[in-house]
C-alpha cells in the first residue's frame, strides 16, 4: 500500500523554502500543553504569531524534532498540537467519504507553501477502507492527533469515524498510514 506511488519523507525535514501560514501554527502556542512548547518556540525567535503572516516551516519541524528526541510527554505534547492544530478550522460537515478525501489531499498545501511537490498527505482505498499517509516532515503524533480531533468533531455521512494507526506509527522516521474507520459509539 502506496509503497509503489509515493516517496516517504524525513520526518523534521523540508525544502528551506517552506513556509506555513500563521493560522496554523498558532497551535502550538494555544494547544491544552502550551507551556511545555511555548519555550522552544522562544528559543527559536517565536515568541508570537500572526495568523496572516507565513513562517519557516522548518523552524516548527526543528521544535517538533526536539520534542520528539526529548522523550518528556512527547506524544501527548505532539497530539496536543495537532488537536489544537484542528479545532483552529472551522469545519463543516463532510456529506460523504469522497469529500472528506479530497479534504485530506489539499490539506497540507492549504497550510504550506514552496513545499516539494511529492510532500502531502495521499489517500488509497482497499478493500472498500481508506486509508491515508504522512507523507509530510510532520510528526506522526501530531498528524494523529489532527485527525482523532477533526473526526471527533465533523460527520462524514452520516457517522463518525475515527484514525486508527496502521503502519508505521509511531515511527519518527517515515509517515504512517493511518485507517479511517467507523467509530463505535
Amino acid at each position: 500500500m502506496f509503497e509503489n506511488n509515493h516517496i516517504k519523507v524525513v520526518q523534521f525535514k523540508t525544502s528551506p523554502e517552506a513556509e506555513a501560514t500563521g493560522a496554523i501554527m498558532a497551535a502550538w502556542l494555544n494547544h491544552q500543553l502550551a507551556d511545555e512548547t511555548r519555550d522552544r518556540l522562544a528559543a527559536h525567535g517565536i515568541t508570537e504569531i500572526d495568523y496572516e503572516q507565513y513562517y519557516p516551516f522548518q523552524t516548527f519541524l526543528d521544535v517538533m524534532r526536539e520534542i520528539a528526541e526529548s522523550e518528556n510527554n512527547t506524544t501527548m505534547q505532539l497530539v496536543s498540537v495537532g488537536k489544537a492544530a484542528a479545532m483552529s478550522i472551522e469545519m463543516d460537515d463532510f456529506p460523504d467519504m469522497a469529500a472528506f478525501e479530497g479534504f485530506i489531499s489539499v490539506l497540507h498545501g492549504l497550510n504550506v507553501r514552496n513545499m516539494p511537490e511529492y510532500e502531502g498527505w495521499f489517500s488509497e482505498w482497499h478493500d472498500g477502507n481508506l486509508y491515508v499517509l504522512n507523507n509530510t516532515p510532520v510528526s506522526n503524533d501530531l498528524v494523529f492527533g489532527f485527525l482523532w480531533e477533526l473526526l471527533n468533531h465533523v460527520k462524514i455521512g452520516d457517522g463518525y469515524y475515527t484514525p486508527i494507526p496502521h503502519e508505521h506509527y509511531p515511527s519518527n522516521e517515515r509517515g504512517s498510514i493511518f485507517h479511517i474507520e467507523p467509530r463505535e459509539d
